[in-house]
């Protein structure tokens, strides 16, 4: 979706996989489909990980099928320096499954022309997109 250049972005996503599905949401930047994102991953509070750059930040989001799941984002975004962020992901494993999943992400969209103004969603499932339900908020100030 799109939305207002803020310096200060908060974004909130969440998403439900189709029944018996894996989405695997994951988010683009004004329609960048380069490799420019660069991430460091921590699933469940194990030392984080390193990503090479890719062509979007993989939030794990509908990793689990029929799962529901919430992500939050904190991004400084800026047109004269790389945007940066911080994002918090949690996950219900399946519908009536107790098991919780917890990830998170630090990260840089490598982009010094233009601020973020829009979030594609997009699922990285083979068979296609798989998402059920996705919402977006965001807010935003300078």
């Amino acid at each position: 979706g799109l939305f207002a250049k803020k310096k200060y972005l908060w974004i909130q996503v969440h998403t439900k996989a189709k029944s018996g599905q894996y989405a695997n949401a994951k988010w683009q930047f004004n329609e960048d489909t380069g490799s420019n994102y660069y991430t460091r991953t921590s699933d469940n509070g194990a030392n984080g990980v390193n990503q090479s750059a890719s062509d979007s930040i993989m939030t794990r989001a509908g990793e689990y099928s029929d799962s529901n799941a919430f992500t939050q984002a904190y991004i400084g975004n800026t047109a004269t320096t790389t945007e940066k962020w911080y994002i918090g992901h949690t996950a219900q494993a399946t519908t009536g499954d107790s098991t919780q999943y917890r990830n998170e992400f630090v990260g840089k969209w490598l982009n010094t022309s233009e601020q973020i103004d829009q979030l594609v969603l997009k699922s990285t499932s083979s068979s296609g997109t798989n998402l059920a339900e996705a919402t977006i908020v965001v807010w935003g100030h300078d």
